[in-house]
């Protein structure tokens, strides 16, 4: 595995957003609204969903507590698309060796099933849920870890937005950083690489 930090212009991101919502076109503005289709009951405080269509399922991450709190009440609940039901835990905090603490984002790469969990990336197999790989980043400054998406090569990139999420509010400690883990290197951090 190789580990790579970015720095993240705030500025860019700031006018990338501007841009985007100054650039609606007419016909996304005269496009119905949204209008509910179905409720799925029984999560607590989902944070992030990842259709996988091989299987036809939703996966869905549930922080349950503060979304910096290492408190191991994380899980990871599973929905069959064509039904929106039934809501079947994949992989909770505390059960069968699995740790969760505040999980968001994920992505699947083959049978594994990667989830964002504050400062580490869990690997559970994504038809059984059983842990199969944990990357420690906090050795690298990740402070909340929050999306994963895996290019053509294999290499994940993981959002780290800087801040903590606590009892208390959202509070800020570092730089945002977009961090890259390959299949092929060892895991290093190339701080040099960070503008």
């Amino acid at each position: 595995m190789y580990l790579l930090a970015h720095r993240l212009p705030s500025l860019l991101c700031a006018l990338l957003a501007l841009g985007l919502c100054a650039c609606g076109s007419a016909e996304a503005r005269d496009a119905p609204l949204a209008r509910k289709l179905h409720v799925v009951q029984g999560l607590g405080f989902p944070e992030s969903v990842r259709h996988y269509p091989d299987q036809d399922v939703y996966f869905v991450s549930n922080m349950v507590g503060a979304g910096s709190v290492k408190d191991g009440n994380g899980y990871i609940a599973r929905i069959l698309a064509a039904t929106l039901g039934p809501v079947t835990i994949v992989a909770r905090g505390g059960t069968g060796g699995v740790v969760l603490d505040a999980p968001k984002g994920m992505a699947i790469q083959g049978d594994t099933l990667w989830v964002a969990d504050i400062d580490v990336l869990r690997g559970f197999h994504r038809r059984t849920g059983v842990p199969v790989a944990t990357l420690e980043l906090r050795p690298h400054s990740s402070m909340l870890l929050n999306d994963i998406a895996v290019g053509p090569d294999g290499t994940m990139r993981v959002t780290d937005t800087g801040i903590a999420m606590t009892p208390n509010g959202i509070l800020y400690h570092g730089a945002d950083k977009i961090f890259a883990v390959g299949p092929d290197a060892p895991c290093r951090c190339c701080r040099a690489a960070r503008s």
